[in-house]
């Protein structure tokens, strides 16, 4: 790319009904069309892939563009000339191209303003932790001149739009958890245990009477304390505290374990269905920016920073925690916490976030952090 161009975006096309229409000569004559589309509104294509059923366009611009606006604009006008050399294209619908796309929007230039996402701030009036019924911040102008300098991409995808902090997920850690706990005993799951979600907490009903028995099992003393207490759940459904820990963790093989995540392994149920997923996904957040707009605004960062740890994230700081933190800060690596184990937020958390929202989301992550 130039590197006098500010903008970079990737736009990813389907063909109604993943048909493979787009072959041979229709191929050649659509990458005419894209060409000659890009140079009136004076767009450079960087690059160009094409799969049956699938195009990717890659293109960057001096200005920050419109790119939902021209996305439609290419869609319409590529079928309209398509359609008419290629009678085979026409269907039913009167459309060559899905209503489904994704467009990963970068700016290369932190210092330049983006608007789009100014016009997100301007009209964001709550900010909700993903998966719980929970505010972030009382004061969102603050939270908004936090984000207002952090270096954000975009993905849209669906209803959906995504906000991409692009150094929070791109920070290196390493969740040695297991080996921890051998140092740290409870660890991270020291204290109040992290609620479940509506859709969690039904599953874990339904199969908390063989979680009952697995930590009979594993601990029947312990569980006669929990039992003791009212059982796992409290009375609005959030999982219960028991000497100092989540009730969950218990002790097996050496190790602490959250029963419900072994559990889930065992009987091949997703985790991210049972457990409370801000268990999961530490340090991983994801808030939801609500405005008064249709689509659904969605923020990816971490909680790594520690302003915005103890101002923002849903566990707080952990500094107050009696553990090394090592697994989040590299410099600290040792025998334990080997070095060459650390890797990116977003890669440590890729099956969660594709099971949230699919895998189009996932890459467009790595397109924006790559």
């Amino acid at each position: 790319m130039n590197k006098r161009d500010t903008w970079q975006y990737r736009m990813i096309w389907y063909t109604y009904k993943h048909k493979a229409v787009l072959v041979e000569e229709v191929e050649r004559r659509f990458v005419e069309l894209i060409h000659q589309l890009c140079d009136e509104l004076c767009i450079q294509v960087e690059h160009i892939k094409l799969k049956p059923d699938t195009f990717s366009l890659l293109i960057s611009s001096k200005k920050q563009l419109n790119i939902t606006k021209i996305l439609k604009n290419m869609q319409k006008k590529t079928y309209k000339s398509l359609s008419k050399k290629f009678t085979q294209l026409k269907s039913t619908e009167g459309d060559l191209w899905d209503k489904t796309y994704v467009i990963t929007s970068i700016n290369q230039n932190p210092s330049e303003v983006d608007i789009r996402i100014e016009k997100i701030f301007d009209h964001l009036w709550s900010a909700e932790y993903y998966d719980l019924d929970e505010g972030v911040t009382d004061d969102l102008d603050i939270f908004k001149m936090y984000l207002a300098h952090r270096n954000l991409g975009i993905i849209d995808y669906g209803e959906s739009v995504f906000l991409v902090d692009v150094q929070a997920l791109n920070t290196e850690i390493n969740l040695n958890c297991f080996e921890c706990t051998k140092i740290h005993k409870y660890g991270c799951c020291s204290g109040s245990p992290c609620d479940l979600s509506v859709k969690n907490r039904k599953m874990f009903i339904q199969h908390m009477p063989n979680i009952i028995e697995e930590m009979k099992k594993l601990d029947e003393s312990y569980y006669k304390k929990v039992e003791a207490l009212g059982g796992f759940l409290g009375e609005k459904g959030s999982i219960r505290e028991c000497e100092g820990r989540c009730s969950l963790l218990v002790e097996h093989e050496g190790v602490w374990k959250c029963l419900a995540h072994k559990y889930a392994l065992e009987q091949h149920i997703p985790s991210y269905d049972l457990c409370p997923l801000s268990c999961l996904m530490y340090p991983l957040e994801i808030i939801e920016l609500i405005t008064d707009k249709q689509k659904k605004i969605i923020l990816l960062t971490s909680a790594l920073d520690e302003v915005f740890a103890k101002e923002y994230g849903r566990w707080g700081s952990y500094k107050d925690l009696d553990v090394e933190l090592r697994c989040i800060h590299k410099e600290a690596h040792n025998y334990i916490f080997k070095e060459e184990d650390y890797r990116p937020v977003y890669q440590v958390n890729k099956n969660l976030l594709i099971h949230e929202f699919g895998q189009e989301v996932y890459e467009g992550i790595e397109e924006i952090i790559d």
